[in-house]
């Protein structure tokens, strides 16, 4: 016994999904519910076919598709036509369109839609108010390739102007865009122009760098781009543990070197000061180091050149002769009778 299903439509709104101007994608998003005789919804996978006819009677078919495996849940599915053959813009050319549904072996149901009109957005590759507008495609003048369009006819272009001189003349103003991105500029891009917006000018590529339009220098200067330098970091001044090292940089809009504070060379192999019967200081190898100071007293020996004492303050060892209190006193160690020896 043949099954008879009955189409509710839900959505015949058939949302155009719209891309970029020459890419627009030739499918349309359908809704509908679906339920048995007696008025219970489908839950089931099923075949449909969808037709679109230049009359509500269906005796001019302007395109069809065949959806072999159509998900129903409680009645509701969701179809992309054109998802297995494309819509062509053709079916709609501002006369009224029908839709026509078949659900599985059923014929066909007999109530086709009336297509509501943003389907006619299809057209819009190409306005309708444009001479020679044809849904996207060449009209002659101007050839469309992928995402680019370009001028089909030798000559020149006139905008503001119905006598050009040049291959594009602009009469009155043209406007570019201020831009800090102009993006790379190589002998693919040598001879375009963009206007930077943080100098505030006009630049084109002349092969190798964006320049200003009178030539003169670069039209904005990226330390990045700048010719390496040196970087190594100098101790200049070894007595503070003072150095820099050289980085590129952009002076008045060119290239240029400049010194940054860069102490890491002063490091534990250079010394400050000996510090006379203290123990010499040396620098610490750090980025940012103040000048060491030799300090003026102490607690142990440790604190003391190896030829000096801690009494307070570092003192030097004495020599053999001199008067001494303790052994500590002396160069040599001994201090006898109140004299070292």
């Amino acid at each position: 016994m043949r099954k008879k299903f009955y189409l509710l439509v839900v959505g015949l709104l058939l949302v155009l999904f719209s891309y970029s101007f020459a890419q627009i994608p030739q499918v349309i998003n359908y809704q509908g519910k679906l339920t048995k005789s007696s008025g219970a919804p489908l839950d089931t996978t099923i075949q449909m076919i969808f037709s679109i006819y230049a009359d509500s009677n269906g005796s001019v078919l302007k395109w069809t598709e065949t959806q072999g495996a159509v998900k129903v849940e409680k009645g509701i599915f969701n179809v992309l036509l054109g998802s297995s053959n494309p819509i062509p813009d053709t079916v709609f050319d501002g006369t009224v369109r029908y839709l026509g549904v078949q659900v599985g072996a059923d014929p066909e149901i007999t109530q086709r839609k009336a297509i509501v009109s943003v389907g006619y957005a299809y057209r819009s590759a190409v306005a309708d108010s444009v001479v020679g507008g044809g849904g996207g495609k060449d009209d002659g003048d101007w050839t469309i390739a992928g995402e680019n369009m370009y001028s089909a006819v030798s000559g020149k272009v006139g905008i503001g102007t119905s006598s050009p001189a040049a291959k594009l003349e602009v009469s009155s103003v043209m406007r570019l865009t201020p831009s800090d991105s102009p993006g790379p500029c190589d002998e693919t891009t040598k001879g375009s122009l963009y206007f930077n917006g943080s100098g505030n000018r006009p630049c084109y590529c002349n092969g190798t760098d964006w320049v200003r339009m009178d030539g003169n220098t670069n039209c904005e200067c990226f330390p990045d781009n700048c010719p390496p330098v040196d970087s190594t970091p100098v101790c200049n001044n070894s007595s503070t543990c003072q150095g820099y090292h050289l980085e590129a940089t952009c002076i008045n809009d060119t290239c240029g070197i400049t010194s940054v504070d860069d102490d890491r060379a002063c490091d534990a192999l250079v010394m400050v000061n000996d510090c006379g019967p203290y123990l010499s200081i040396y620098c610490n190898g750090q980025v940012n180091q103040s000048a060491p100071t030799c300090p003026t007293s102490c607690v142990s020996d440790a604190e003391c050149d190896p030829n000096a004492r801690c009494d307070g303050t570092c003192q030097l060892r004495l020599p053999n002769g001199s008067p001494c209190d303790e052994n500590s006193d002396c160069l040599s160690g001994s201090c006898v009778g109140g004299y070292c020896q």
